[in-house]
């Protein structure tokens, strides 16, 4: 009913989206008012109608590069030695143009993807995390108040893996660690602290080369002559849940598989034939070359020209791109 382009007019004109499959055919697209709304803009732009839909892409590409490139800067990742798992029902319109922007070399998307978020808090491990404030310095360490306040939040912990246990999950375990920052700045860094935790003078040697090596992963310095302020301290326990294991799983054949289907898609420099697959139809090794198109119930995967995806073992699609 709106009478703005969006990205998924945008999607719809260039042939990425079918308008009688989408959400697996329960939901029909107009194609005439996604028509109607690209062409006013691209009236105004002087613009042929594909390259206003283009256009859109592409700008939505890059303002989702932009977000990525600010998250990764804020963490200290580098793109390039990262694995993208791309989330949410439009993710597969174009996680592969923007990785092959930021340099990722792979990107998982689970078939899965529309529902990420829900489908990863059923699978996800059991966590409960413990904290207490407890301030001193690493060169006036308080070693008794801060055994203190880790057996307390330990027990803390402990007592939540029981219950757990009592309810049969009995593979789990504990990890410390304690929010810390140089003397005089003003945030701080969580950092974890040595598996025996703060008994002796050597394991406090070891929590602050551990909190130079994370402020140096995330800020590209470190300061080794700073004394280390601890501010909160945390215990985090996991309870792990059941997992298959990658051997019990049959592995999977590379194969090219048949195309459900062949219709228009545009790819910036034109239009081309592209086969279109069913992801049901698909089994665990099939290969889809770009320009290709995969639609899921819940996504659509747009696989573009010079990029490839195949169907992993897990479900899953995986696609690994070359080191330029």
């Amino acid at each position: 009913g709106g009478d703005q382009p969006t990205v998924t007019d945008a999607a719809l004109l260039l042939g990425y989206l079918d308008p009688g499959y989408f959400l697996g055919g329960r939901m029909s697209l107009d194609v005439d008012a996604s028509r109607q709304v690209i062409s006013q803009l691209a009236q105004n732009l002087g613009l042929k109608i594909e390259d206003a839909a283009w256009s859109i892409m592409r700008i939505a590409n890059e303002l989702m590069i932009k977000a990525i490139q600010e998250i990764c800067m804020t963490e200290g990742v580098n793109p390039r030695e990262s694995t993208i798992v791309a989330g949410g029902g439009a993710a597969g319109l174009n996680i592969l143009p923007i990785a092959g922007e930021l340099g990722v070399r792979s990107v998982i998307l689970p078939k899965t993807a529309g529902a990420l978020s829900a489908c990863g808090m059923q699978y996800s491990d059991i966590m409960r995390e413990a904290s207490a404030s407890h301030v001193t310095h690493s060169n006036e360490f308080d070693h008794s108040g801060v055994s203190s306040c880790l057996a307390r939040i330990r027990a803390e912990s402990s007592s939540f893996i029981e219950s757990m246990k009592n309810q049969g999950f009995f593979d789990a375990d504990i990890t410390l660690s304690v929010e810390a920052r140089y003397l005089g700045q003003v945030w701080e860094l969580e950092t974890p602290l040595p598996p025996s935790g703060l008994a002796t003078h050597q394991d406090l040697k070891e929590l602050v080369e551990n909190f130079h090596q994370v402020h140096e992963r995330v800020l590209g310095v470190r300061d080794p002559d700073s004394a280390l302020e601890c501010l909160n301290w945390k215990a985090k326990a996991r309870v792990k849940l059941g997992r298959q294991s990658k051997q019990a799983l049959a592995k999977a054949r590379p194969h090219n598989p048949t195309p459900h289907s062949i219709r228009k898609g545009f790819f910036g420099s034109g239009w081309n034939a592209v086969p279109v697959f069913h992801g049901v139809d698909l089994t665990p090794g099939a290969v889809v070359c770009g320009p290709a198109i995969i639609e899921e119930p819940t996504t659509t995967i747009v696989v573009y020209p010079g990029f490839d995806v195949a169907l992993s073992e897990h479900g899953n699609y995986v696609t690994r791109l070359q080191p330029e």
